[in-house]
């Protein structure tokens, strides 16, 4: 009686996080969480032993790394070298024309870096600069007819490179790891919109 009552609660914490009552998907789940702590162990027993924080570091660092490698294969047949690229065209398509400090704030990349990317995006004819009509001093940017093209064309290689980074992850395990990326992403979003107020270096002693 008593594993009936915690299976019950298990499922109802599984519809409630997940708003799912799909009784695969809750095996999988359980399936999942059953092997949780296993699954925390890398192939360094060193990252093992330091912790969660340092765990969930290596892993990310070790993603990252894989995701450029895809992505470098994905455009190499493209005018755009990077994300940061991929970032910038996309930053232009949402907000239409924006000016180039606009763009540099939008992306997480070093000012510079951001402004040698848009300059070659123009050489190469992706992007167009013309002088804001109302304040001369800015520059504002639009998509040429071909930058709109590699858009399309970017937004499905995006798809595929999607369907390529979830690897084998089940529908439960896309659903979780979806949540919690979004609330690491606030979290570093947030902090980087006050970087310029705040001592990061200190605040995490870095």
């Amino acid at each position: 009686m008593e594993k009936a009552i915690q299976l019950l609660l298990a499922f109802q914490e599984f519809s409630q996080s997940h708003h799912s009552e799909d009784l695969s998907l809750f095996g999988e789940w359980l399936k999942q969480r059953s092997g949780q702590e296993a699954d925390y162990l890398t192939d360094e027993p060193s990252v093992n032993e330091a912790g969660l924080d340092i765990m969930a570091s290596y892993l990310i660092g070790k993603l990252s790394s894989y995701v450029e490698t895809w992505v470098k294969i994905s455009y190499q047949d493209l005018p755009i070298l990077s994300l940061g690229d991929f970032g910038i065209i996309k930053t232009v398509e949402s907000l239409g024309n924006p000016t180039k400090k606009e763009i540099a704030a939008q992306s997480i990349m070093e000012r510079t870096t951001c402004m040698e990317s848009i300059k070659r995006m123009i050489r190469l004819g992706l992007l167009e600069e013309y002088t804001d009509q109302v304040d001369k001093r800015l520059k504002r940017v639009m998509l040429t007819s071909e930058g709109q093209h590699l858009t399309a064309l970017l937004n499905k290689k995006m798809m595929s490179l999607g369907i390529l980074l979830m690897g084998n992850l089940n529908e439960v395990e896309k659903k979780s790891l979806v949540v919690i990326l979004k609330k690491l992403n606030d979290f570093h979003d947030n902090l980087y919109q006050k970087r310029d107020d705040l001592n990061i270096a200190a605040l995490y002693q870095l």
